[in-house]
């Protein structure tokens, strides 16, 4: 099975929990939660992530920054920002106005942003089933 993993990272700890509940039935992603950059850089030095998905505004250092620290460290891990203001949409456009990261806005509506992470860690759109045994075979 194609597995994949996804890190959250987010100054709100509700915000954390909605989206690790979002994902409690994608048994083939693995999902982190980081508090702050810091807290993510930590974790991505103990595991293994595809994807690394984070607010913009947080104190110390914002998405942004931290996706570039991702990017120079962990030059395989795609980033996403993740935000209420949509002014940073705007700020997060190159020269020619292309956009820089994909850009998801906070409230999300569940299932497009569940199936764009999937397609962003390149996993199918709908997770496969869990298997339990069958009363054959236990």
């Amino acid at each position: 099975m194609n597995c994949g993993s996804v890190m959250f990272v987010d100054d709100e700890p509700t915000i954390l929990t909605s989206l690790a509940r979002l994902f409690r039935n994608d048994h083939d992603l693995q999902i982190f939660v980081a508090l702050d950059a810091l807290d993510a850089l930590r974790k991505l030095e103990l595991n293994q992530v595809d994807l690394v998905v984070t607010d913009f505004r947080m104190p110390g250092m914002n998405g942004a920054e931290l996706l570039e620290e991702v990017s120079r460290r962990y030059p395989k891990i795609k980033g996403a920002i993740l935000s209420a203001y949509p002014e940073v949409r705007a700020i997060l456009r190159d020269r020619n106005g292309k956009q820089l990261r994909p850009f998801f806005y906070k409230p999300w509506n569940d299932e497009s942003f569940r199936k764009a992470v999937r397609r962003l860690v390149r996993l199918a759109e709908e997770p496969p089933a869990k298997k339990f045994p069958s009363a054959a075979t236990a």
